[in-house]
């Protein structure tokens, strides 16, 4: 009889995406990057969004560059994590940075 695995989490349906969903993102952050260990990628756009959600920009830059040159397989992950690093950019007002990661020519 073979034991079956549990079933690895989707990307949305972690703990960290419910505390993301709820607004609640210096837990996400507490939990994730400020523990300074490696971020599953199931979870990395949550912590991408939760740090450019409280103007940590600069920090969810590293955690999305050290993602993107790994294992990138994700790309619904790689998508959300260029919006929010867009959208904080532009919000900056960092236009042509942040078209560069929204808009694809």
């Amino acid at each position: 009889m073979t034991e079956r695995r549990p079933a690895a989490p989707e990307v949305g349906d972690t703990a960290i995406a419910r505390l993301f969903f709820a607004g609640r993102y210096a837990e996400v952050i507490a939990a994730t990057f400020d523990l300074d260990a490696p971020i599953p990628p199931v979870d990395l756009a949550f912590v991408v969004g939760a740090l450019t959600f409280v103007d940590r920009v600069d920090e969810a830059r590293a955690a999305f560059a050290t993602y993107a040159a790994g294992d990138a397989s994700d790309p619904r992950t790689l998508v959300a994590c260029r919006f929010f690093l867009g959208l904080a950019l532009a919000r900056a007002g960092y236009f042509d940075q942040s078209a560069a990661l929204l808009v694809r020519a």
